[in-house]
């Protein structure tokens, strides 16, 4: 529900749960945990958690809104997404995980729809009903919870469970979200449990995605929960390090024009120093140069002289006739060089682009 507070006028999100279906001891125990868990949270990319009341019929939960529902909302309107956005959802909830796993908790009940998207389309982690806070590091919880196709192989087998069940639920969500189903869903529970006991799974012949985003997931998907990435290696992972612009690194053209924009700045720039700063290989950038017969010199004397040196991006003027301007056509150019064009991504992605670089985030 959404609720308005009459004092402030403030709009928050409320759970609301009937004393009548909270029976028994262990039920209202469950919900204290909850409560308890989620008001110690205090994170960017966990949905806030204001305040908590009941009355006579029942108990309320006051959370920050977030206008765009979920990813599952999203995913559902889009049957799958791009590998640009991917990476930045799951960065941020890398990130979630994180701040959680540092406190000692685990969510257990990772999946699309308790991802949640605010008014800048930031992924937000909500639902903290199946989380459980370990009472020392190395403890191993037991307790069969979760969702079917996203359960962790560890939990099915009762061998103790920790950290690793929001990591398998991670990796779950990358193949969802590129694949478009889930990796391990069949129509009988007892058949996908099976098949995550086993790690079963496969992508689909011609599955278009890149090879780093199937190592990761076959990296994350592993039966063994000691074999699996911590978050720390997956962000390190090639998926994760591949730059906004996925799938041009052969390319470097956005590399070359964001230098000459640096040097119209800066003049005395340099191109090694270009590259570090946004995180591209100097040598990999020098040798496409030489394929396209340029040079670091030649590049900083055209910049200076205000000529053009042939960059595929070319800007929307104010003349630009209106047929000319659709979704195939028009690009976004960030400071740092990067380039998308809209149909690598979707409007919502761009959306929140444009919110974080108005914002002056990075």
């Amino acid at each position: 529900y959404e609720l308005i507070c009459q004092d402030n006028n403030k709009v928050f999100a409320a759970k609301m749960l009937p004393l009548s279906d909270i029976k028994t001891e262990r039920q209202r125990q469950k919900l204290v945990t909850e409560i308890k868990i989620h008001k110690s949270l205090h994170h960017q990319q966990i949905v806030a958690f204001e305040h908590n009341f009941k009355d006579k019929t029942n108990v309320y939960i006051l959370l920050e809104l977030c206008q765009n529902q979920t990813l599952n909302e999203l995913f559902e309107r889009r049957k799958k997404l791009s590998e640009i956005e991917v990476q930045c959802y799951m960065i941020q909830l890398i990130k979630a995980l994180k701040y959680l796993h540092s406190h000692r908790v685990i969510h257990r009940d990772l999946k699309l729809g308790n991802l949640f998207l605010n008014d800048k389309m930031e992924l937000k982690v909500g639902d903290f009903g199946l989380a459980t806070k370990l009472d020392f590091e190395g403890e191993r919880k037991k307790t069969v919870c979760g969702t079917p196709n996203y359960i962790a192989p560890e939990v099915l087998l009762g061998i103790g469970h920790s950290y690793e069940v929001d990591i398998w639920a991670l990796g779950v969500i990358i193949y969802t979200l590129l694949i478009g189903k889930p990796p391990f869903e069949t129509r009988e529970v007892k058949t996908t449990y099976n098949k995550i006991k086993k790690a079963d799974f496969s992508f689909p012949v011609n599955c278009k995605i890149s090879s780093a985003a199937k190592n990761i997931i076959k990296k994350i998907l592993v039966v063994d929960s000691k074999k699996r990435p911590n978050l720390n290696e997956i962000l390190s992972d090639e998926f994760f390090n591949q730059g906004i612009a996925m799938g041009t690194r052969k390319d470097y053209s956005h590399v070359i024009s964001g230098f000459r924009k640096e040097l119209q700045i800066n003049s005395s720039a340099c191109l090694s120093g270009y590259c570090r700063s946004v995180g591209v290989s100097i040598s990999a950038v020098h040798h496409w140069m030489e394929k396209k017969g340029l040079s670091a010199k030649k590049i900083k004397s055209e910049a200076l002289s205000g000529d053009a040196i042939g960059s595929p991006f070319v800007p929307l003027s104010m003349e630009t006739p209106a047929a000319a301007v659709s979704p195939m056509n028009l690009q976004l150019a960030f400071p740092n060089g990067i380039r998308l064009s809209a149909d690598q991504c979707s409007p919502e992605f761009i959306l929140a682009l444009l919110n974080g670089y108005h914002g002056g985030r990075e």
